[in-house]
This record gives C-alpha cells, sequence and structure tokens, in this order.
C-alpha cells in the first residue's frame, strides 16, 4: 500500500531540494540590493588645527588599532587591527532562493564563516596635511586581507594554508565559496574610513 505524505512533510521536502545561488552587490555607487546608495569616502576637510587633529587620530587608535608607524612631521600614520566580527568592515552581498526570493538573514559573510574559517586584517593609512590655521586634510585608506580557508599553528597562532583575497577602500574581491558553487564580491562597507575621519575632527 502506498504511504501519502502528510502537507508538512511534502514541504519539507520541496524545501530541501531549493538550491540557493549567489547574487553580488552592486558597486558602492550604485544602490545595494534596493539599500540606500552607498559612498565611500576617504578623504575630508576638518576644522581642526594640524596638532589637534594628530592628537585626535591618536587617541582614537589608541585603544582600537595598532600603531605600525608614525611621523607627525609628514602627517601619516600606519594602523592594524585583526577584525574580529568582519561583517562590520566589509559586505559580500546577500544569498537568494532558487525562486528568487531574497533573503536578507543569509548573508554571504555569514554563511562562509559558518562553513570554514574567515579571517579579516584591516590596515589603514592615514594622512593628514595642514591646509590652515584650523583646516586640515584627512586622508584615508584602508587595505582589506581576507583569508578564507585556513588553520591556525597551535604552537604559534599563525594563520597557516588558505585562500587570500585583498582589496583597498575602494576596491572589491570576487571571493569563492569552500565548495565552489558559487563566489561572491566583497568589498568596505565604508565604517572603518567613516570612523577614521570622524574621529580626526573630534567626533
Amino acid at each position: 500500500m502506498a504511504k501519502i505524505l502528510s502537507a508538512s512533510v511534502a514541504f519539507g521536502l520541496l524545501l530541501a531540494g531549493c538550491s540557493t545561488s549567489y547574487i553580488a552587490p552592486e558597486p558602492v555607487t550604485a544602490p545595494l540590493l534596493g539599500q540606500p546608495t552607498t559612498s565611500i569616502n576617504t578623504e575630508r576637510l576638518v576644522p581642526v588645527a594640524f596638532d589637534q587633529a594628530w592628537r585626535n587620530l591618536q587617541a582614537y587608535s589608541k585603544e582600537r588599532y595598532r600603531t605600525v608607524s608614525q611621523n607627525k612631521t609628514t602627517g601619516e600614520m600606519t594602523l592594524f587591527v585583526d577584525a574580529f566580527e568582519p561583517e562590520n568592515s566589509i559586505t559580500c552581498g546577500m544569498t537568494q532562493t532558487q525562486d528568487g526570493m531574497f533573503d536578507s538573514h543569509r548573508e554571504f559573510l555569514s554563511s562562509l564563516s559558518q562553513r570554514t574559517a574567515v579571517n579579516l586584517n584591516i590596515t589603514v593609512q592615514v594622512k593628514l596635511s595642514s591646509v590652515a590655521a584650523k583646516q586640515t586634510r584627512v586622508t584615508v585608506n584602508t587595505n582589506y586581507d581576507m583569508t578564507v580557508g585556513y588553520q591556525t599553528n597551535p604552537t604559534t597562532g599563525a594563520i597557516v594554508g588558505g585562500t587570500p583575497y585583498r582589496f583597498d577602500s575602494k576596491g572589491s574581491a570576487t571571493v569563492n565559496a569552500q565548495n565552489g558553487d558559487f563566489a561572491a564580491r566583497c568589498q568596505p562597507t565604508g565604517a572603518v574610513e567613516a570612523a577614521i575621519l570622524g574621529s580626526v575632527a573630534g567626533n
């Protein structure tokens, strides 16, 4: 005698048969999947004297970054941090079900992190230039170094292997899922750059 599947079981089987695909985000100058347009600003003229701007930058970076180098004469400072929450600094778009429904809860980066190890190192290069007695120009460029599918040396804690990707404040990188069934274009959210610019202004 043939068995009759209940509606709930049949629905579950139907969902199980649905595959997912990836929709890459538009460039940062265009709307991102219906979200407001995001424009990454990497330069700002702040109404602060150079010396104060430099002190503001030092105070902000002290508790958030490791200072790699700094030269007040040239106005240059390089900062570094291992981002424990990459999704706050970069975005890789969302996944979409086969029927075309957009799932805002399935961000590619989050899904990828559940499948394999993902590490993001952030290096920020800041340049301050005195424009007037109480005006300083701030320029920021951030390098995002992302490693997917790595292992950790149990003795040193260093990252071993994996696939490296790099992009800067205005760039992006095509990142492949571990099983290779789809890829994503990852790019900055602009949060890192905005925070640096704001901190120099004393915001």
